[in-house]
């Protein structure tokens, strides 16, 4: 999110709400904030053309996001940002910190939020979520908790 801004981690690893068994985090943005590349790497997906939202599974298939690839093989996944919420396309070469869209409420959410998660596809299809590093206005290298609030200051 953006610098001097601070924002809530509602639900974190493990979360009891959606994130069971998944390293995913969940901030407290509101619709139309901000949110950057949280390292360099290529959009290999996008979906903006979503409106719905609920807090049911079934919702899932309307969630707008972006999926940017990165060069150790990791991905990214940015969701739930508002319809026509992306500034980059699919094959754009992001910098870290870039400009990639606007926080929203779609697909399976209660709530404008921006899901963040990290993950390495396997060969059977599913996901494999990984723990991320952050820096922030209190440490260089930390895992954000669940419940805290934190604040980007650089």
């Amino acid at each position: 999110f953006e610098s001097g801004k601070t924002h809530l981690v509602f639900q974190g690893y493990n979360g009891k709400l959606s994130h069971k068994n998944e390293f995913s985090l969940d901030f407290n943005l509101k619709t139309g904030d901000k949110i950057f590349a949280a390292r360099e790497g290529t959009v290999v997906e996008i979906v903006n053309s979503n409106k719905k939202n609920c807090a049911n599974i079934s919702c899932a298939k309307f969630n707008n996001k972006i999926v940017v690839m990165h060069q150790d093989g990791t991905f990214a996944d940015y969701s739930h940002l508002k319809y026509k919420g992306t500034v980059v396309k699919k094959g754009d070469i992001l910098e870290k910190g870039q400009l990639i869209g606007y926080s929203g409420n779609t697909g399976f959410s209660s709530g404008p939020h921006l899901h963040f998660a990290v993950f390495i596809n396997r060969i059977d299809g599913e996901r494999t979520f990984i723990k991320t590093i952050f820096k922030t206005s209190a440490k260089d290298r930390t895992f954000l908790e669940e419940g805290e609030n934190y604040t980007k200051n650089y």
